[in-house]
C-alpha cells in the first residue's frame, strides 16, 4: 500500500530527513562525497575548527546529502546548525560577506535558544548597535537619539534612532560600504564571540563541538554575476574561513571553473571543494546507464514504499504506474537531477492521485515542463543551446571554455562522472524534447548520413 505521506514526500521543495528515503548514488557517481567531510570534522583536534566546501549542479540532491551528513554528525556527538541561505547578494546594497556572517550568527543564536533555552542574543545585539552608531558618527557626524524600541530578554527595551545633522550630505551605497570597510572586521569579531560562547555552552552539555552548514549558497549562481561570486568567495573570503566553529559552505558550481580556483581553495582550508555529481542516466556513448536509472527509480519507490525492502519495491511499481516504462521515461528525462524528477512526478500526482499514473499523464507533464522551460529562457540562452547542438558533439569539449561556463551557470550543460573514466559533459535532455531544438538535431544527423 502507498505510504500516506506520498504527496508530501514528493514535493521537491521539501527536504525529507528520514533515512528510509535516502538513496546512495556513490555506486554510479564514483565516490561518497560527504564522508571525507565528516571525517575531517570528527578527527580534528578538540579546540580547532575546519572550513569545508561542497558544490554541485542545481537539483542534484545537495540538500538531501547535507541533511544526511547533519544526522551522522549529531550521532557523532556534535551540535549541528543547518540552514538555507535565502538572501540575494548585491554588492551595491550590502557587503555580501557581512550578510553571510550575520546570518550564521543569527541562526546559531536562534537554534540554541530553541533547543536548549540558551540566550546568546543580548550582548551581541547591543554591541552591533554600538559599533554601527560609532561608524555612522564617523561617516556622517550624526547625533543619536534613542527612539526605536527593541525588546531583549533579561535586558529590557533598547531604543535607537539615528538622525543626521547635515541632511544635504548624501553618500551612495557603494561609498558608504567603502567607508565602513575598515571597521567591518568587527563583524567577524562579534560573530566569533557568539560562536565561542555557543561552543562553551555546548561543551557543558557534553557536545563535541559546533558545526554550521550553510546550504543554498549555490543557488546564487543563476542570479548573481560571476565577478561578484568571485569577489565574495575568492577575493574577500578571509572572514568566511576564520569562524570559530566547524563550517560547511555550499558553493555555486561555476566557481569550480573559475581562473581563480587555486585561491578559492583557501576558503576550504586549502582542500579542493567536494563536488556532488548528477546521477548519470546515460553512458559516454549515449546508451542508457542502467545502474543510474535503477537508483533514480529507488528515489520514487523509497518514498512510496518506505517500509518495504529495497529489492521488493520493484514488484510494486504497478501500484503507481500503468507500465514500468513510464517510470523509466521519467528517470531519463530528469537527466539525473533528483529535483526535476520529483517536480515532474509531483505535478502528475497533483492532477491524478490516487489514480494510477498512465503514459499520457507522464507525457503531458513532460510537455508542460518543457513549455515552462522554454518560456523562461532568454533569447541569448536559446542561441547558446542552438550553438551547442549545431557545433559541439554530445561530449562537450573542455576547450570551449566560455560556452561551457555559460551553459553550466545557466543549467543548460550537465557534467557526469563515472568510476573509471572521469567526467564528461552533455546537454540537459529536456532540451531535446523541445521542437525547435529537435529540428536542429535532426538536421545535423541528416548531414552526417
Amino acid at each position: 500500500m502507498v505510504d500516506n505521506r506520498f504527496l508530501e514526500v514528493f514535493n521537491p521543495v521539501n527536504v525529507v530527513n528520514d533515512d528510509r528515503y535516502y538513496v546512495d548514488f556513490s555506486l554510479v557517481t564514483g565516490e561518497r562525497v560527504l564522508e571525507p567531510m565528516r571525517r575531517t570534522i570528527c578527527l580534528s583536534k578538540p579546540d580547532s575548527f575546519t572550513s569545508q566546501l561542497i558544490t554541485g549542479y542545481g537539483g542534484c540532491g545537495k540538500s538531501t546529502e547535507l541533511i544526511n551528513l547533519k544526522s551522522k554528525l549529531i550521532r557523532d556527538g556534535f551540535y549541528v546548525v543547518y540552514f538555507r541561505f535565502e538572501r540575494q547578494l548585491n554588492e551595491v546594497d550590502v557587503r555580501p560577506t557581512d550578510i553571510i556572517l550575520l546570518s550564521i550568527a543569527y541562526r546559531v543564536i536562534q537554534s540554541l535558544k530553541r533547543d536548549f533555552e540558551i540566550n546568546l542574543e543580548p550582548n551581541f545585539f547591543i554591541r552591533i548597535c554600538i559599533w554601527l552608531a560609532d561608524v555612522l558618527l564617523g561617516i556622517f557626524r550624526l547625533q543619536l537619539n534613542f527612539e526605536v524600541e527593541r525588546e531583549i530578554p533579561k535586558v529590557g527595551k533598547v531604543k535607537i534612532s539615528i538622525k543626521p545633522k547635515d541632511t544635504t550630505r548624501n553618500l551612495s551605497k557603494l561609498e558608504f560600504w567603502d567607508r565602513i570597510k575598515p571597521s567591518s572586521n568587527n563583524i567577524l569579531d562579534f560573530v566569533n564571540e557568539i560562536l565561542h560562547r555557543a561552543t562553551g555552552k555546548l561543551k557543558q552539555l557534553n557536545k563535541k563541538g559546533l558545526v554550521v552548514i550553510v546550504d543554498n549558497l549555490d543557488h546564487l549562481d543563476k542570479s548573481t554575476d560571476l565577478s561578484l561570486l568571485e569577489q565574495v568567495f575568492i577575493d574577500r573570503n578571509e572572514p568566511l574561513s576564520q569562524l570559530k566553529c566547524h563550517i560547511i559552505y555550499t558553493l555555486p558550481i561555476s566557481l569550480i571553473y573559475s581562473k581563480k580556483y587555486e585561491s578559492l581553495k583557501r576558503l576550504g582550508g586549502g582542500i579542493d571543494p567536494k563536488i556532488l555529481r548528477i546521477v548519470p542516466v546515460q553512458l559516454r556513448d549515449g546508451s542508457e546507464n542502467l545502474e543510474g536509472i535503477k537508483l533514480l527509480k529507488q528515489v520514487i519507490l523509497s518514498r512510496a514504499f518506505p517500509h518495504v525492502h529495497v529489492d521488493k519495491r520493484y514488484s510494486l511499481i504497478s501500484q503507481l504506474f500503468d507500465n514500468p516504462e513510464s517510470l523509466t521515461r521519467l528517470c531519463r528525462i530528469s537527466g539525473g537531477k533528483v529535483q526535476k524528477l520529483l517536480e515532474i512526478l509531483n505535478n502528475c500526482l497533483q492532477r491524478v492521485y490516487p489514480k494510477i499514473l498512465v503514459k499520457g499523464d507522464i507525457e503531458y507533464e513532460i510537455k508542460q515542463y518543457c513549455n515552462r522551460l522554454l518560456f523562461r529562457m532568454t533569447e541569448e540562452e536559446r542561441k547558446i543551446v542552438c550553438q551547442i547542438l549545431q557545433n559541439i558533439d554530445p561530449e562537450i569539449a573542455l576547450e570551449k571554455r566560455e560556452l561551457l561556463l555559460y551553459g553550466i551557470q545557466k543549467g543548460l550543460i550537465l557534467e557526469y562522472k563515472d568510476r573509471y573514466k572521469g567526467s564528461w559533459f552533455g546537454l540537459d535532455p529536456t532540451f531535446l524534447e523541445i521542437e525547435e531544438f529537435q529540428a536542429i538535431v535532426k538536421s545535423k544527423n541528416s548531414k552526417h548520413e
